[in-house]
């Protein structure tokens, strides 16, 4: 069975779509682990919904908003099954995402988390490009960027085990995935891509604006400790600079670089 871990976060008006494209698809032998991480809105109300209309969604419920680490820790907590899908409440798994992926699993056992491509969709629910990675990363590759799109990933849950899930401490915020890939690697775990487009990911045209110095330097501290834990040597050292040079980059044309790689 695949354990899908969701933390929720005022997601009302994209929740219900987003668990229903799970629900709804080719791979049926899934549960939905919901975390309502604190919403002030009536995200908690839709989830509630979704588990009274089908079993396989379970809700739980945080008493405040501690941040994504935390609320993904708490779904693989309470995950029974032996592999773990990653979604966030406002993106879409097309109908044989799940699918495509355990068959991948079956055909690479040697391989413990596997991702995909994705469909980059704004505000307005419009696609305005695509995002895809290199099909079997290694440790150079990952100290240059994170070569995974985080809800598009499933993990073997005795990988995400022995590195004791998320790191849940303020100098991961927005760089979880990316610390939790380091970890990984670290300990032999190998991932891969599968060059297909099995999501449709919520990715604001106006991505500059998601980063402040704080999670610039966040991801200076998760780029310096991976290099170290790869042994990575001088060259970790020079890519852990990158985001903190990235931050005195004006917001445009940080925009107009990021956004020229994935526009379709």
């Amino acid at each position: 069975m695949i354990s899908v871990i969701m933390g929720v976060y005022n997601n009302e008006k994209t929740v219900s779509r987003a668990v229903k494209s799970l629900l709804d698809g080719s791979y049926s032998d899934i549960e939905v682990i919901c975390v309502d991480d604190g919403s002030t809105d009536k995200s908690l109300a839709e989830l509630q919904k979704l588990a009274q209309s089908d079993k396989r969604v379970k809700v739980f419920v945080s008493d405040k908003n501690y941040g994504l680490a935390h609320a993904l820790n708490e779904g693989l907590k309470n995950a029974s099954g032996e592999f773990v899908a990653r979604m966030d409440g406002d993106d879409f798994s097309h109908s044989d995402r799940l699918e495509k992926q355990m068959r991948f699993f079956e055909e690479n056992p040697q391989i413990s988390f596997v991702g995909s491509g994705a469909v980059l969709v704004n505000e307005k629910g419009e696609k305005w490009g695509e995002r895809m990675f290199p099909e079997r990363p290694d440790k150079n590759v990952i100290i240059k960027y994170n070569p995974f799109i985080h809800p598009t990933l499933v993990f073997k849950k005795e990988a995400l085990e022995k590195v004791k899930g998320y790191r849940d401490i303020k100098q991961t915020l927005r760089c979880e995935d990316y610390d939790l890939v380091f970890r990984l690697y670290a300990e032999g775990f190998v991932g891969a891509n599968l060059n297909e487009l099995l999501i449709d990911y919520y990715e604001s045209e106006n991505s500059g604006k998601r980063h402040s110095f704080k999670t610039r330097k966040n991801e200076f501290f998760v780029k310096r400790q991976g290099a170290k834990k790869l042994k990575l040597g001088f060259k970790g050292f020079l890519y852990s600079l990158k985001p903190i040079l990235l931050w005195f980059l004006p917001e445009k044309l940080y925009e107009k670089m990021h956004n020229k790689k994935w526009k379709k």
